[in-house]
C-alpha cells in the first residue's frame, strides 16, 4: 500500500496556508516513511500523483502511515501541511493526529480537525507545538526564536504543556469520519512546513523590532481583516453596523433570550432549572425555557500587555504612552498598554466606554448569544439587558497550590465575604447565578493528603485529617503502613514530608470525600444566606475527579465544568444534576496571531465550524443547559501576564469581529431550541 500514497509526499515549495503572508516552503517526508495502510473501510488508490481514499457510507475510515525506521523526527519543523480535496457528495469531516506511544486525544499527540465542503479543495496546516523544555531546548540552538512573556512567538513557537515529543512520532493517523455517503478524498501533499532555521534568519533581519504596529497587530503579516489605519477603523465600525442593523435578534426569543414559542412553566421570578422530558433546562424569571448560550470576559480589559520589560518589541508614539490606557497593571505593578482598549477609542471617541458596553448587548443578541459569562464588565451586567453570571474569588490560606483550607474556622467568612461583595447583584432577575472561585487544584487524594502532611503543625487540614484518621486507625496500624516508626499521633503531626499511603487508600478517600463535600457546602450555604434566590453554579473544574464531582452535585444546582473538549455531546460524568460548560474555545493561525489557544484549528472555516457542531452536540446532551465560550474579546498579540496570546476571541484586537465566527454563532443559535426539544 506504501506505494499508492507515496506520490503524494512530495515536495511542493512557495505555497501560502493562511497563517501569514509569508511564503512557506514544504519539505517532503518521503524518505522518512515506511508502510501505508487503509482499515475500517478505507480503500487507497492512486490517480497519477495524487492519492484516492474512498470510505464506504457510515464507516470510520482510517489511513496509518508508519515510519521507515522506529521513529518519524519531525523535530527541525513547526508544523505539516495536510493537502487535500473533497470529492464527495457533501461536506467530510477528518481527524488528523501525530502520535508518540499511548497517545490519547488529549496527550501524546498533536491533533485537529478539518472541514471540507464538497468540491471544494485546500491546505489545512497543524502547528507543532512545544512544551517549556522543548522550547527552551531550541531557542539555546536558535537565541534569535527568543521572546519573553509569550507563549506563541513570530518564530513559530507555541508552548502547550500537552504535546507530542516530535523526536519519537510514531505513526500519522487520518481518520475520515463517518458520513451518510460515500467518501471520496483525494489527498495532493502530505510535507512538513517552516524550519527553524529560516525563522531565525528572517527574525535577525534589521527592520524586524518593532514587530507590533500601533494598533496591536504583528506588523510583518497580512491577513484578511487587518487594520492598517484609523480610516479603516471607520470603515469596519460602519461594515458592523449595518450587519447588526439587517440581523438585530433571533426570532422567536423573549427579552431574556429565552424560547417565546415554547412551552411555559412556573414563573418564580429568578432563574431556576428543571427536569422536563428527561432534559434538564433553565427556566427564565417569567417561566420560559432558556438555554444558555454565552460567552466570558464581555467588556473586559482583555489585551493589556507588558509594555516595560519589553520596549523594542512595540511601535508606540509619545501620545500612546501619554493615554490612560498606558498605565502600571494592577496585579504586576508594571507598566501595560491595552491595545484594544485605545482601539476603542480611536474607533468611537471619547465616549468609547458607554458606546462598546451598548454595542455587547446588541451583539449578543444579533449572534443569538443570551447569556453574560465569567469576568465579565459589572456595569455592563446591571444594566440588565442580557442575562448574566456573576464571578466570586476570595482570598484565603493555601492547603498546597491553589486551594483553600476549607477547615480553618474562617472559611465560611472568606466565602461569606466575597459574596456579600457582589450584593449589587443579589435579588437581580437577570442574574443566572453564581460561579465561585475558579478551576481550583483537585489533587489526586493521596496527593492532597501528602500535601498536608507537608503543612506545619498548626495547619487546619492538617490537623483535621489526622484527627480522621487517629479514630479510624491506631498509631501501630497507621505506621505500618506508612513504614515510618511513629509512636503517637503528635508524632504524625508533627511531620513534615510526603509518606507512603499506598495501604491507606480508603480511607485516605474518605477524609478527601469529606473534604470536598465541606468545600461546596460553605460556599452553598453562604450564598443562600445572602442571595437565596440566585443559582449556586460551582466552582468551574476542569480536572475529573470522581470525589469531587459526586460532592458538587451534592451542592450546586449547576454544576460548571471547564470542559475544552471537541465536543461534549456524549459527555455522561454530571448523573444527577444539570451541567453547563464554563470554558471552551478553539483557536487558528490565520489572523496573524501566534497562539492557537488550548483546542485548535486549521483556518477561521475550521474554527467556525468547530464552534458550530460544539453547541450543536451540547444541545443533544440531556444535561448540559449551556455552553460558555472563552472569551469575548481578542488577547493581545505579546501576551497577558501569564503569556497567554491566543486567537480565541470573537474580535479581533481591533474589536471587530471575526465574520466567520460571528456567521457560525448565528447558524448554532437559529433553531437552538428547536434542536434542544427534539
Amino acid at each position: 500500500m506504501k506505494k499508492v500514497l507515496m506520490a503524494a509526499l512530495t515536495c511542493v515549495a512557495s505555497i501560502t496556508y493562511g497563517l501569514d503572508a509569508e511564503v512557506r516552503t514544504k519539505y517532503s517526508i518521503t524518505d522518512q516513511v515506511g508502510e501505508i495502510k487503509g482499515t475500517n473501510g478505507a480503500k487507497l488508490t492512486k490517480d497519477g500523483e495524487d492519492t484516492i481514499i474512498e470510505v464506504p457510507s457510515k464507516f470510520n475510515g482510517v489511513i496509518t502511515i508508519l515510519p521507515k525506521s522506529e521513529y518519524f523526527d519531525f523535530s527541525g519543523y513547526n508544523g505539516f501541511v495536510f493537502d487535500w480535496k473533497n470529492e464527495s457528495e457533501g461536506q467530510v469531516k477528518v481527524k488528523i493526529r501525530i502520535d508518540n506511544k499511548g497517545a490519547l486525544d488529549w496527550a501524546k499527540c498533536a491533533l485537529i480537525f478539518t472541514y471540507l465542503d464538497a468540491g471544494k479543495q485546500k491546505g489545512t496546516f497543524m502547528r507543532f507545538h512545544r512544551n517549556k523544555t522543548m522550547v527552551e531546548n531550541a531557542t539555546s540552538q536558535f537565541p534569535d526564536l527568543a521572546f519573553t512573556k509569550m507563549n506563541g512567538t513570530p518564530s513559530g513557537f507555541f508552548m502547550h504543556w500537552l504535546t507530542v515529543d516530535l523526536t519519537k512520532v510514531t505513526h500519522i493517523r487520518i481518520n475520515v469520519l463517518p458520513q451518510n455517503f460515500r467518501q471520496k478524498i483525494r489527498i495532493k501533499d502530505l510535507s512538513l512546513i517552516d524550519k527553524f532555521e529560516d525563522k531565525s534568519k528572517f527574525i535577525a533581519q534589521d527592520g524586524f523590532y518593532p514587530f507590533i504596529d500601533k494598533y496591536g497587530q504583528y506588523k510583518h503579516a497580512e491577513w484578511p481583516g487587518k487594520i492598517k489605519s484609523d480610516a479603516d477603523l471607520k470603515a469596519a465600525t460602519e461594515k458592523e453596523s449595518a450587519d447588526l442593523e439587517a440581523n438585530p435578534e433571533m426570532p422567536n426569543r423573549n427579552k431574556f433570550g429565552s424560547w417565546s414559542k415554547g412551552q411555559q412553566r412556573e414563573a418564580t421570578g429568578f432563574f431556576r432549572t428543571e427536569k422536563i422530558d428527561g432534559k434538564w433546562w433553565l427556566v427564565d424569571p417569567e417561566g420560559y425555557l432558556f438555554w444558555s448560550n454565552g460567552v466570558t470576559c464581555v467588556g473586559a480589559p482583555n489585551a493589556e500587555t507588558d509594555i516595560e520589560s519589553r520596549p523594542k518589541y512595540f511601535e508606540l508614539s509619545d501620545e500612546d504612552k501619554s493615554s490612560p490606557f498606558y498605565k502600571k497593571h494592577r496585579k504586576s505593578g508594571i507598566m501595560s498598554y491595552d491595545h484594544t482598549r485605545a482601539n476603542l477609542l480611536r474607533k468611537y471617541g471619547p465616549n468609547w466606554r458607554n458606546i462598546s458596553l451598548d454595542l455587547a448587548h446588541k451583539r449578543l443578541k444579533s449572534w443569538g448569544l443570551n447569556t453574560i459569562g465569567m469576568w465579565s464588565d459589572d456595569d455592563l451586567m446591571l444594566m440588565q439587558r442580557t442575562p448574566y453570571t456573576v464571578a466570586v474569588h476570595y482570598g484565603y490560606e493555601s492547603s498546597g497550590d491553589k486551594f483553600p483550607d476549607v477547615f480553618h474556622p474562617d472559611f465560611p467568612n472568606w466565602v461569606g465575604d466575597a459574596i456579600e461583595a457582589k450584593k449589587a447583584h443579589f435579588n437581580d432577575p437577570w442574574c443566572l447565578g453564581f460561579f465561585i472561585n475558579n478551576e481550583l487544584h483537585w489533587k489526586h487524594p493521596k496527593d492532597f493528603a501528602n500535601i498536608l502532611f507537608k503543612e506545619n503543625e498548626k495547619h487546619y487540614g492538617k490537623q483535621a485529617m489526622i484527627k480522621y484518621l487517629s479514630v479510624l486507625l491506631n498509631i501501630e496500624d497507621f505506621a505500618k503502613a506508612t513504614g515510618k516508626n511513629f509512636a503517637n499521633w503528635d508524632e504524625v503531626l508533627k511531620t513534615s514530608g510526603a509518606l507512603n499511603l499506598d495501604d491507606l487508600e480508603k480511607p485516605i478517600s474518605d477524609f478527601y470525600t469529606i473534604m470536598a463535600e465541606k468545600y461546596f457546602k460553605v460556599c452553598h450555604d453562604e450564598l443562600e444566606k445572602r442571595n437565596p434566590n440566585t443559582l449556586y453554579l460551582g466552582a468551574r473544574m476542569h480536572v475529573y475527579r470522581p470525589l469531587v464531582f459526586k460532592a458538587a452535585e451534592k451542592y450546586c444546582d449547576i454544576v460548571s465544568l471547564n470542559l475544552y473538549e471537541f465536543s461534549i455531546a456524549g459527555y455522561a460524568r454530571i448523573t444527577t444534576k444539570p451541567f453547563i460548560s464554563s470554558e471552551f474555545h478553539f483557536g487558528a493561525y490565520d489572523r496573524g496571531m501566534f497562539g492557537s489557544g488550548l483546542k485548535w484549528a486549521s483556518d477561521q472555516d475550521d474554527r467556525a465550524q468547530l464552534y458550530h457542531d460544539y453547541v450543536k452536540g451540547a444541545l443533544q446532551n440531556s444535561s448540559c443547559v449551556g455552553v460558555h465560550w472563552f472569551q469575548y474579546s481578542s488577547q493581545s498579540f505579546t501576551g497577558r501576564g501569564d503569556g497567554e496570546n491566543y486567537q480565541v476571541g470573537m474580535m479581533d484586537i481591533a474589536d471587530n469581529p471575526y465574520p466567520e465566527f460571528r456567521d457560525a454563532m448565528r447558524e448554532a443559535s437559529r433553531e437552538m431550541y428547536e434542536t434542544r426539544a427534539k
